[in-house]
């Protein structure tokens, strides 16, 4: 018997497979979205499943990686923790509850939780809370324009909004 650790039990694994994990769901939740022809942008879930796929292979690539070098990763612990289970959790959660949601309020939901989760909480006053919150809603209906307008990508619409 040896007392080497064993090369795939590591934080890159555990990466890897929630990786895996949200691409799996990102095909499973779009399967629903209705089909457009590619000459007027395509399906909605043409890209997210396109991003799923560069997903899959990234986390392959994370697997393989941990799996080849011996180097060591800890898992995060405090407040890093508390920010990669959040940002695991948005990206998770944001294929699931487009349909109900849709995009502007799925996308204000997830630039706000991804900017807060990366902020330094200490910091935070009411000022910077409102160019947060204000930045999260220009950005997600500027790009809901552009997709929209422009592109001519139907995006996802929500029951509610």
């Amino acid at each position: 018997m040896t007392d080497a650790p064993t090369r795939w039990k590591n934080a890159n694994t555990a990466l890897a497979v929630v990786g895996l994990l949200v691409s799996v769901t990102i095909f499973v939740v779009t399967r629903t979205y209705p089909y457009a022809p590619l000459e007027i942008g395509g399906s909605p879930g043409f890209y997210p499943r396109v991003l799923a796929v560069f997903l899959a292979l990234l986390s392959i690539a994370v697997f393989v990686e941990g799996w080849i070098r011996r180097v060591r990763v800890a898992f995060p612990r405090g407040a890093n923790l508390v920010r990669l289970l959040g940002l695991m959790g948005l990206l998770t959660l944001t294929p699931l509850m487009f349909e109900w949601l849709g995009f502007r309020i799925m996308g204000i939901i997830v630039a706000l939780g991804t900017m807060l989760l990366l902020s330094d909480w200490r910091r935070l006053d009411a000022r910077t809370l409102v160019v947060i919150a204000l930045t999260a809603v220009a950005a997600t209906f500027a790009l809901y324009f552009i997709f929209e307008s422009i592109a001519r990508v139907p995006l996802p619409r929500g029951r509610i909004f």
